[in-house]
């Protein structure tokens, strides 16, 4: 893959992620966390926990479950 079809792919994501509600962007991040640690696959209960403690930080705009994806 070129380096500009790659950079037009990147855009593109990063323009999908912005565009989520901010609990799916809660929900990607908490993911990116622990496969960065490389603690992935992991349960969505796993997910919801980490998750929730970023809601009880965060009042603006409470986060679902994870069910309702």
């Amino acid at each position: 893959m070129g380096s500009n079809a790659w950079k037009s792919d990147t855009r593109r994501l990063k323009n999908r992620i912005h565009n989520q509600k901010l609990w799916v962007r809660y929900i990607l991040r908490t993911i990116s966390y622990l496969e960065e640690r490389g603690e992935t696959p992991v349960y969505s209960k796993e997910i919801y926990d980490l998750h929730q403690n970023a809601d009880a930080e965060c009042e603006d705009d409470r986060l679902t479950t994870l069910k309702s994806i």
